[in-house]
């Protein structure tokens, strides 16, 4: 009979939530440490109060408690070399090393890098003195993206369809410490991200979904890092998703490896199609929280193995593809409006495991912030069923302060 397996999940994001509430279905899973407060946690997922980037107090708990995996969603864990600790211990680690998930993280070294592998991006400039960001702001078309290296929050990004509010962007920018600014031009098409896993050696795509970044209905003011995905993407042809994974992130992979570094792990590659065109315009570690729900909902592997294969290197031997359902996934991020009000009204919904907030936790109360504050999602046998779900919790949560991407749901079922 075989053992059950200990498994330590790290970060502080509906990620997390999504992935530790599969996991803990399976048969071959014992105890599931998360660094994050899950809302209706199962029984068999404890939390832990350790910092996500604290590093060695994390492997320390990992030993002492006969951890058989750990798996990593969280850029701050990242980038305290956690991957790299964690091996040098012997402790299997579902993690890409610290240069890897670093190229990706600061967009100024992965934009130079695409450029010098010569993948088509949009134009862009990167500047260390505001005067210079506001001299070539002048000089493009509008609208511009405007963004610090590293994205974590809406506050980091632009979309800015004149001239005047360019300028206040950039001096947000400089006057909060950033030492670099990025100005993008905007390409005005079809957004989506194909996902890739890979051990290193290998990568094999899982999924292509359809994504939007704005939080509001309309095109410009803040973007997100994720404000809404759905699958399947019927626009994206199985030629351009191998452009993706096979073109775009071999150059990348053969890159890292020129570097002595190895990415092991989840990524985003972002794109945008607009009429014949195909630019990249960004490759991210892990993945957006926005997009979690439909990503790890429409995968049709246990995941333990999976994530197992790439971290002990048998990925490769293992597996040619990685299985999908058939069924159609939406997920919408949620914003608020407000700050400090109690979210107490979960109970009145049709799927309430279906629900996730990133936000603050107190008595197993949430919380509510400005902005993002976490993500719902519905499952069918088409889109429209699916949307047909979702829209049964849309009006309970439309009364709450909470908005949302209302023009993706565009087909309402009555």
């Amino acid at each position: 009979m075989e053992s059950k397996k200990n498994i330590l999940v790290i970060g502080n994001s509906s990620t997390v939530s999504v992935f530790a509430k599969i996991i803990a279905k399976y048969s071959n899973v014992g105890k599931i440490y998360s660094t994050y407060k899950i809302l209706n946690a199962p029984d068999n997922i404890e939390f832990v109060d350790i910092r996500e980037d604290a590093a060695e107090e994390l492997l320390k708990f990992a030993i002492t408690n006969d951890v058989n995996l750990t798996a990593v969603f969280s850029q701050k864990a990242l980038k305290s070399d956690i991957a790299g600790i964690f091996n040098a211990n012997g402790q299997l680690i579902f993690a890409p090393e610290l240069k890897c998930a670093k190229q990706l993280a600061d967009k100024s070294c992965l934009k130079k890098l695409l450029y010098k592998l010569k993948v088509k991006i949009p134009q862009f400039g990167i500047f260390d003195k505001q005067t210079s960001a506001n001299d070539y702001l002048k000089k493009t078309n509008l609208p511009v993206i405007i963004s610090s290296p590293e994205i974590t929050t809406e506050d980091d990004l632009f979309a800015c369809p004149t001239l005047s509010v360019g300028n206040i962007a950039i001096n947000d920018l400089f006057f909060r410490g950033e030492e670099k600014v990025i100005l993008d031009e905007y390409i005005s098409g079809h957004n989506f991200t194909t996902y890739i896993i890979t051990d290193g050696v290998s990568a094999i795509p899982i999924a292509t979904l359809s994504t939007e970044k704005f939080s509001d209905d309309v095109e410009g003011g803040f973007l997100t890092p994720g404000s809404a995905a759905f699958t399947p993407d019927l626009k994206i042809t199985q030629d351009i998703e191998n452009y993706m994974v096979y073109d775009v992130w071999e150059k990348l992979s053969s890159d890292f490896e020129k570097s002595n570094c190895s990415y092991v792990g989840i990524a985003g590659i972002c794109g945008v199609l607009k009429n014949d065109e195909l630019f990249i315009t960004d490759i991210h570690p892990g993945i957006v929280s926005a997009d979690a729900p439909v990503l790890l909902n429409v995968l049709d592997e246990n995941l333990i193995s999976l994530f197992e294969a790439c971290a002990i290197g048998s990925f490769t031997d293992d597996y040619d593809v990685v299985n999908t359902k058939d069924n159609a996934i939406i997920s919408l991020g949620m914003f608020s409006n407000s700050s400090e009000k109690d979210i107490n009204w979960t109970e009145s919904l049709l799927n309430p495991d279906n629900i996730d907030f990133c936000t603050k936790n107190f008595n197993n109360k949430y919380i509510t912030k400005k902005g993002f504050i976490g993500t719902i999602w519905a499952e069918g046998r088409t889109i429209t069923t699916a949307k047909q779900k979702l829209y049964e919790d849309i009006d309970t949560l439309s009364s709450n302060g909470i908005k949302f991407r209302k023009d993706l749901l565009l087909t309402k079922v009555y």
